[in-house]
């Protein structure tokens, strides 16, 4: 037979796929909504393995990919959905959600959306153009 279900993170949602999807009274999403969520926190030994199981348990998850920059803590985490109101549902969820208890150092995530490539942006006069 093989091995029961792996049970989802602490706070992912608990309801069955059906009832996530939305409805009349379901909250609007922000203007700077997008498929793709922006993660912090995130601690500098994890792996795109261990960052997408958090993630697998909401319906739409696609991937995830690890970024490191120099001067941050820890990884760059960004989370593909297939759609905007998807990810927030992830985002909402996953909002302080601390990966390694066991670890002081170990910060909360902190989600919101990525920044997507075709929205208007400043130039270094201040003028704003589209990429």
């Amino acid at each position: 037979m093989g091995a029961p279900p792996m049970p989802p993170p602490l706070g992912a949602p608990q309801t069955p796929h059906h009832s996530l999807v939305p409805s009349a009274n379901a909250p609007r999403l922000p203007p700077d909504a997008s498929a793709t969520l922006y993660v912090e926190g995130v601690p500098a030994d994890a792996t795109r393995r261990e960052m997408a199981h958090v993630f697998r348990p909401f319906e739409g998850f696609r991937s995830t990919r690890l970024v490191s920059k120099e001067n941050v803590r820890g990884p760059l985490c960004f989370a593909e959905f297939d759609d905007a109101r998807r990810a927030s549902q992830a985002k909402d969820t996953l909002q302080g959600y601390l990966i390694d208890r066991d670890a002081p150092e170990s910060g909360a995530l902190r989600v919101s959306f990525a920044k997507t490539q075709d929205r208007t942006k400043k130039t270094s006069r201040g003028r704003k153009t589209k990429p």
